[in-house]
């Protein structure tokens, strides 16, 4: 009998009562409804093709309503096309130090090759001359051989000098 006494207290009925069901049901709903509306305003407010449109209508409101953050997004929109323009003008002169650095980078490899060559003749050159010279004396050697250019007198008397310009010569 205790039982029933606690189920005449609800009414008989010992599920909830209906209507706070519906009152819970409505909270529920309405915080639901203010949540997901407050994350959409705020996702529209922070994306940048909202403010950006080219649909008439609303870029008027837009522009009416918020002045300033329309404003805002037209400078960023500004600034953007400026930033393009100075990121396209870099690439461009990229481009160009690229190919100028392509066309010197040949340009060294046909030098080194033709200073590799002339460094063969040079050692070539030095190797007769000393073969020449051999047997004759520092007196002997001036006036057999008279030197008329600073190249000449480098040639005969400074020869570390020869060896720093070519390496692989060894005098």
């Amino acid at each position: 009998m205790g039982s029933e006494e606690v189920d005449a207290g609800n009414g008989g009925n010992t599920a909830a009562n209906p209507a706070n069901q519906r009152s819970i049901g409505f909270f529920e709903k309405f915080i639901t409804f203010a949540f997901v509306g407050v994350i959409g305003v705020s996702t529209l407010w922070n994306w940048d093709g909202f403010w950006q449109t080219k649909i008439r209508p609303l870029n008027d409101v837009l522009h009416g309503a918020f002045t300033s953050k329309w404003t805002e997004e037209q400078v960023k929109l500004t600034n953007i096309k400026y930033n393009s323009d100075i990121v396209q003008r870099m690439e461009q002169r990229l481009q160009a130090m690229t190919a100028d650095r392509d066309l010197l980078s040949d340009e060294v490899s046909s030098l080194k090759a033709n200073t590799g060559a002339k460094c063969e003749f040079l050692d070539s050159a030095i190797r007769m001359f000393d073969i020449a010279t051999r047997d004759l004396s520092a007196e002997a050697k001036q006036q057999k051989i008279a030197c008329t250019n600073t190249k000449c007198i480098q040639l005969m008397n400074e020869r570390e000098a020869i060896q720093s310009i070519c390496p692989e010569i060894r005098i």
